[in-house]
């Protein structure tokens, strides 16, 4: 019989380490309630995780190369070719089938805060905040240095308009650095290793740790702005703060979502206006210029605004 072993929820290593591990007796009585209808292997979310997040966890941890195997053992699943984190909006599994099914300690309420629901055409719900679908990329972006330490893939580096990470503030990887192929959520060697760069005397191991290839680190003389906007989407926050509420009055009764998405359309005008076209991610010194204007409403963007306007002249645009 398998000792079950009863830990802080705040100590992660047990968790990432594969080994049983039981946040109470009632999640233990669950977890062995679900035999035959869990993966093997359960798991529980992490700090900062969306659920695709946790899948893509799960079936690494349960020894499956691709996410399609895994997703067809799901009651009532079928084959799927492509996972990322857009195509988890609108999922048709309702959140005990998937919190039955990935073995989480308490059940559906594990997964109700993870899911990203519709809100609108081209808008949904992440953590809370309303923003485009659009904004969640295709492909997996990585922070090496939190992959190092913590060992867990965060929601946030999906959004794109996000380049870095928000509390390392590293910039994100998005290739393999070794093969620059683009990083995948369907075929995997593992969170921390590129899926295209394979051992040629094992196809199930990869031999380029992205642990081994730190980024560079965002460097601004001030961080505040930064720390705000990231404030207003990261889900690692508490999802009940309102960080608007130091803000001018006429934007208080803005949704953050919304405060976050004019800020982000700020600093990709102020990226063009430098010539920075046609960037993924918004860049840390306009994400922190836009951010500031903002907070300065209204003069503030009035100001920003002119910058942009005779930028763009300027250029013959």
């Amino acid at each position: 019989m398998k000792k079950i072993v009863i830990q802080n929820p705040n100590l992660n290593h047990g968790e990432l380490a594969g080994h049983p591990i039981e946040l109470s007796p009632e999640s233990a009585l669950r977890r062995q309630e679900l035999i035959g209808k869990r993966l093997a292997v359960q798991v529980s979310p992490l700090p900062g995780e969306g659920l695709p997040d946790l899948f893509l966890r799960a079936v690494i941890r349960n020894g499956y190369q691709l996410s399609s195997t895994a997703w067809r053992l799901l009651p009532g699943g079928t084959y799927r070719s492509v996972f990322a984190h857009r195509n988890f909006v609108d999922l048709h599994f309702d959140d005990q089938t998937m919190a039955d099914f990935l073995g989480t300690p308490t059940g559906a309420a594990d997964v109700e805060p993870l899911r990203y629901s519709r809100l609108s055409n081209g808008v949904f719900s992440f953590f809370g905040a309303a923003t485009k679908i659009s904004n969640l990329a295709a492909h997996r972006r990585v922070s090496p240095r939190f992959l190092a330490q913590s060992g867990y893939q965060k929601a946030i580096w999906s959004f794109l308009p996000i380049g870095f990470d928000p509390a390392n503030r590293e910039y994100l990887l998005d290739r393999c650095p070794v093969c620059n192929v683009e990083l995948m959520f369907g075929p995997t060697l593992g969170l921390c290793f590129c899926h295209g760069c394979v051992d040629p005397n094992d196809p199930t191991k990869g031999i380029v740790d992205l642990r081994e290839h730190p980024q560079e680190l965002v460097d601004l003389e001030s961080y505040e702005n930064l720390d705000f906007a990231c404030s207003l989407i990261d889900p690692a926050l508490d999802a009940k703060r309102d960080a608007t509420r130091s803000l001018h009055p006429d934007l208080r009764i803005v949704e953050r979502g919304q405060i976050f998405e004019f800020i982000a359309i700020i600093g990709r005008l102020l990226d063009e206006a430098d010539g920075n076209r046609g960037l993924t991610s918004v860049s840390p010194s306009s994400l922190h210029n836009a951010t500031a204007a903002v907070r300065d409403w209204p003069s503030g963007v009035m100001e920003v605004g002119d910058k942009i306007s005779r930028c763009l002249e300027a250029s013959g645009l």
